[in-house]
């Protein structure tokens, strides 16, 4: 019952469809229950596309690309930059935050 009133008050705030693919994947709304990811809209308007899984090499390579792409990006460098100055920022993201191609090490070292 809990989930269903916070499923309502968050489908007021954020709109239907948003929140209705999100509590569908998780359950959290009474009609999904029992299919969960299976019966939700969000899985009717995916079923068309192609569903190939990733290889593990393929994962960790993207896992990569996506730490190249946040470190470039993401505002908390920035943040970080003028709290600490630009060289502890950049250090902070390319050892720390988003070290570069650590999910491919990491899968060698296997």
């Amino acid at each position: 019952a809990d989930a269903s009133l916070a499923v309502a008050e968050a489908s007021e705030r954020l709109g239907a469809d948003v929140v209705g693919a999100g509590s569908a994947l998780f359950g959290a709304t009474e009609g999904n229950k029992e299919d969960g990811f299976r019966g939700s809209r969000f899985a009717k308007r995916s079923s068309g596309r192609s569903s190939r899984v990733l290889s593990v090499e393929e994962t960790a390579a993207a896992h990569d690309a996506h730490d190249d792409w946040q470190r470039e990006r993401d505002p908390a460098v920035l943040l970080f930059a003028g709290w600490f100055g630009k060289p502890w920022a950049e250090l902070m993201a390319r050892e720390v935050l988003f070290p570069r191609g650590l999910a491919t090490r990491e899968l060698e070292e296997r």
